[in-house]
């Protein structure tokens, strides 16, 4: 008996269909089924790990981040001080600028002298 391809084809097919009407490929869908499962178990753990890792850092970016905001607070704070600091040599030169000659020598005697 000569089998042509297309006979062959339907042959194999059938025989397919009748082990998974039977239950003979089963064990086989359940391995390969347990092993992706295991897989998709392993793959959910390393991406709860990454959200714990990102969640982490965001947390780190946070507490830098207040740091940051504080520096820059105390430098306002600094900067005030040099501002007022400057407003007041500057007033005090503007009014010995407006002094004589003898009352800046007066001025100065008094102030090395005390």
């Amino acid at each position: 008996m000569k089998l042509s391809v297309n006979n062959l084809m339907v042959l194999v097919l059938v025989a397919i269909a009748a082990m998974y009407a039977l239950g003979f490929l089963s064990p086989i869908n359940d391995k390969y089924k347990e092993e992706l499962d295991a897989y998709m178990a392993e793959s959910e753990a390393k991406v709860d790990s990454l959200n714990n890792h990102i969640t982490i850092l965001n947390l780190e970016n946070d507490l830098l981040q207040a740091q940051i905001d504080s520096a820059y607070a105390a430098l306002d704070v600094e900067e005030e001080k040099r501002k007022q600091e400057r407003d007041a040599f500057n007033r005090k030169i503007s009014e010995l600028s407006k002094l004589t000659p003898s009352e800046l020598t007066s001025y100065f005697t008094n102030r090395y002298n005390r």
